[in-house]
């Protein structure tokens, strides 16, 4: 688990991220990147960022829907637990001890909101796209294959996308 605090943030920050496009935090959205890679494995195309607080009962059906929805893409998760007071952290090692080897977890100790917890998952994400995902479950994950459709039409040219944005026409709240 990579743990982040306010005050060590700057010493774990890769180099290579210079530019972050960032979209409405109210819907699903797919932000670019610029990244600088040296490894010689295959890049990962897309990272899932979830900020979460108090969601250890809605995430492991929320990460379930991605990976189904994710099949045969490279992609990772990031959940930011930000400062849970319940199961959160627990039930999130549970599902990477059980094998889900796409999911990172960072962890606040203390909650710094939604932003910040989006902020560091974006700088500690290795895809060259980034999908935001509220940790509630309110952004189905099924629209983002439709999303990189979209991006993959339009990667080169004049007309290449920088940002994907969705939002939610009936919330739950």
């Amino acid at each position: 688990m990579d743990r982040l605090s306010t005050t060590g943030l700057g010493r774990h920050r890769r180099q290579g991220l210079r530019r972050l496009v960032s979209g409405a935090l109210s819907g699903p959205a797919l932000c670019a990147t610029s990244i600088t890679r040296t490894s010689m494995t295959t890049p990962t195309f897309l990272s899932v960022v979830i900020p979460a607080k108090n969601e250890a009962d809605n995430l492991p059906s929320l990460i379930k829907e991605i990976c189904t929805a994710l099949d045969g893409e490279r992609y990772e998760i990031l959940v930011v637990d930000d400062g849970s007071t319940d199961d959160t952290l627990k039930v999130l090692t549970h599902l990477k001890d059980s094998g889900l080897t796409v999911l990172r977890i960072l962890r606040h100790e203390q909650s710094l909101g939604q932003s910040t917890s989006v902020y560091h998952a974006a700088l500690a994400a290795n895809g060259t796209w980034l999908a935001t995902l509220d940790g509630d479950g309110q952004n189905d994950p099924a629209d983002i294959p439709g999303m990189l459709a979209l991006v993959r039409a339009h990667e080169a040219g004049p007309e290449a996308i920088q940002l994907v944005a969705g939002h939610r026409v009936n919330r739950r709240d």
